[in-house]
């Protein structure tokens, strides 16, 4: 039978184990519940071992601001968005500056107001290279609380 030890050895180091339970039907399929960037993922404990992701194609449909970073570690874009899946396709087939994006993050928000404040606040603070809305040439002399941010990297696609 598997049990715990077996799933953490087959998790990749991008997902964190939540928990596990069997099909209550059969009692033979094991599904477990893994976290990638702070939004949870059930899949069958067969996926995982093949390598299957099952956060790949998934649609975030959340609030969220987001950062691009280049290969020299330089912050170039934040963007907000209700759908960063989409968001991200978007930015892939459209941006100017898609070939130089080589790292993410993500930070959930609890609410559209939360986002619509955080974008331009954090756009003003840390200058991004490609971002042409909200700058302005002072500084917000406001402190909002720091977000957490989760790597999402491997959503983009091309690094």
């Amino acid at each position: 039978m598997i049990g715990l030890s077996d799933i953490l050895k087959a998790l990749p180091d991008e997902l964190e184990y939540v928990s596990h339970q069997r099909d209550k039907s059969t009692k033979c399929r094991l599904y477990v519940t893994v976290r990638y960037a702070g939004i949870d993922f059930t899949t069958r404990f067969e996926s995982i071992v093949s390598g299957a992701k099952p956060y790949k194609n998934k649609a975030f449909k959340t609030p969220a601001i987001y950062k691009m970073f280049n290969n020299d570690g330089d912050l170039i874009y934040i963007g907000q968005s209700l759908n960063i899946t989409q968001r991200m396709s978007g930015h892939r087939e459209k941006s100017s500056f898609a070939d130089e994006v080589v790292f993410m993050q993500v930070s959930w928000m609890e609410s559209e107001t939360d986002m619509h404040i955080y974008e331009p606040y954090l756009i003003n603070k840390l200058k991004p290279k490609y971002n042409k809305q909200f700058v302005t040439s002072d500084t917000t002399k406001i402190e909002l609380p720091d977000l957490k941010w989760h790597d999402i990297t491997e959503l983009w696609g091309n690094c």
